[in-house]
């Protein structure tokens, strides 16, 4: 295999092939004649053929010149481009983001932090992926996303994890169920009714089943679904009730949300791979996540 070629080489080939005239291109360069020279001797000598000819007393492109500056030309403006791309990737008022984040968080939190986000920083662009917590953890590991917003009680090896906020659960019933009017409510008094459940993989369901472990229960499932708008439909046609976050800026015609007296939190937060790298508007992101759950949390 040939000596590789180097970058410069095609600046100078295309400095002379545009001029053709050794001496002004030198002068434009900011280099001497000869060095100019014995780079373009050099990448005759790895391409196996004259890329200029003579012709009086100046120089003309060959053939194999005209070819080669068609091919120079495009890849010197495909290096300019991919240098604009990595310096607006450095700034973090560009670049690009891979956010993924739980189903739940999508109605209240993220696109509120979005909006905002966005008012002051409108070049960065974001590539938004909702799941469950076991599938982005899963797309993280793989590389797929950047940051994921999601519940994670327990260290998950190569993550780390800063804790954002608090969710707990509420149960949901409808305004015509018998214990709509209540201010609270314990899991005793809603041991019977019929369940509407997340499926299984989310982070609501883990919590309804470490709840149902804890206090042993025996639930009736009446219906799963992933999700939310579906179960809280049911809910407000009173089909049955249902254990979910706070969804504190949905407004659902016909159904109460109603805090648990036994502690339901669950801890939410940020999480990225260890040693991966990162843009710098990722860094960013997270700063003002931590700021967001600051005054989120007063």
């Amino acid at each position: 295999m040939g000596e590789l070629m180097e970058w410069q080489q095609l600046v100078y080939f295309k400095e002379v092939a545009e001029r053709e005239h050794y001496l002004q291109a030198a002068k434009a360069l900011a280099i001497s004649q000869p060095a100019l020279s014995r780079s373009i001797q050099k990448l005759e000598e790895q391409l196996g053929v004259p890329l200029f000819e003579k012709r009086g007393r100046g120089i003309v492109r060959s053939s194999y010149g005209d070819a080669f500056y068609t091919h120079a030309v495009k890849i010197l403006e495909e290096m300019e481009k991919a240098e604009k791309h990595i310096r607006k990737m450095k700034d973090p008022q560009y670049g690009e983001i891979t956010l993924g984040f739980m189903r739940s968080q999508g109605l209240q939190h993220i696109p509120r932090l979005l909006k905002q986000y966005k008012e002051i920083y409108p070049s960065v662009e974001f590539s938004l992926n909702q799941g469950s917590t076991e599938e982005l953890i899963n797309q993280l590991r793989e590389g797929k996303l950047d940051l994921c917003i999601c519940n994670m009680d327990q260290g998950v090896e190569g993550l780390t994890w800063r804790k954002l906020w608090t969710d707990q659960l509420y149960v949901y019933v409808s305004d015509t169920h018998p214990l709509a009017n209540e201010e609270q409510l314990a899991l005793h008094q809603i041991e019977e009714e019929p369940f509407l459940l997340i499926r299984p993989g989310y982070s609501a369901r883990v919590m309804f089943e470490q709840i149902v472990e804890k206090y042993g229960l025996e639930p009736k499932v009446a219906f799963e679904s992933e999700d939310m708008m579906t179960i809280l439909g049911f809910v407000a046609a009173g089909q049955g009730i249902a254990l979910l976050p706070s969804l504190e800026t949905l407004q659902m015609s016909h159904v109460r949300s109603i805090p648990l007296i036994e502690p339901t939190e669950r801890q939410i937060g940020v999480a990225w791979r260890e040693g991966s790298v990162r843009s710098p508007a990722s860094d960013h992101f997270i700063e003002q996540l931590v700021t967001y759950s600051t005054k989120f949390g007063e």
